[in-house]
């Protein structure tokens, strides 16, 4: 019984995301099947505890603090994170753009490492969205170096929305995508998310030669996918590459041959 109330009281907290960030009690309830008392016990459980808090303008309730501070927590002890701050924060004032890491997460990427240009002397931000892996820099930098199996898997369950009038939503052209990005070495991005926005993306891998996230470099898609695009690239490579290796992966790492 108290393992169904854990799993009962996590799932009340995966309700809530950027398009749910205020629930009521009722609403809890429908989602979850339960009841509204049941419903009601666990919240106040969980506002005793700092991770609900009951919105003071309304009945509904949002995630509270103490998930913030869990998740700065969760985010510095990220050995990728200790190991790569320096390297991303050094390509993104280097390059003049976003610089991101992202983990390969339930079907898509979590975002656990910002870092801007302009913040110098700073430590990059360490946590942020989850994005879809289809139609990001980073998402297709880590699809792209899957097995078969895993690819397919992905293929079936995962639903191909439609973002940007540039978004790759058919099955089959999104793997002729990557096999070419599987063959550059990094992912290209343009406007597939945002209208305004185009990224690169680089593989990061393990001691064991698994992908496991990637790195990113995002802007404006002139600026990115411009002239300087080749230098663009090649530094990413070579950051990509520092931090795969200091996860322990020793092969060389793809080096950058001009545009495919």
């Amino acid at each position: 019984m108290a393992v169904q109330s854990v799993e009962r009281a996590v799932g009340i907290l995966e309700l809530f995301g950027p398009d749910r960030p205020f629930l009521g009690i009722t609403e809890m309830a429908e989602l979850m099947g339960l009841g509204k008392t049941t419903v009601h016990g666990l919240v106040k459980t969980l506002c005793g505890l700092g991770m609900l808090q009951k919105d003071p303008g309304s009945s509904k309730y949002q995630l509270g603090l103490k998930l913030l501070e869990l998740g700065h927590v969760s985010a510095g002890n990220l050995e990728v994170n200790q190991k790569s701050a320096g390297l991303v924060q050094s390509l993104a004032a280097r390059t003049g753009f976003t610089c991101r890491v992202g983990l390969w997460s339930q079907s898509s990427i979590l975002v656990v490492l910002n870092a801007l240009p302009d913040v110098s002397g700073s430590f990059p931000s360490q946590f942020g969205p989850r994005i879809p892996g289809y139609c990001t820099g980073l998402g297709k930098a880590v699809l792209a170096f899957l097995s078969d199996d895993q690819l397919n898997q992905y293929l079936e369950k995962v639903d191909l929305v439609r973002r940007t009038e540039h978004t790759i939503t058919d099955p089959e052209d999104l793997r002729r995508e990557l096999h070419k990005t599987a063959q550059r070495g990094f992912a290209v991005s343009n406007r597939e998310t945002l209208p305004i926005q185009a990224a690169l993306g680089a593989p990061l891998f393990d001691r064991m030669g698994r992908v496991f996230g990637a790195l990113s470099l995002s802007g404006g898609p002139e600026q990115v996918l411009g002239p300087n695009q080749d230098n663009l690239v090649g530094n990413l490579l070579q950051c990509a590459g520092g931090i795969s290796r200091s996860m322990g992966h020793h092969p060389e790492y793809h080096s950058y041959k001009g545009p495919a």
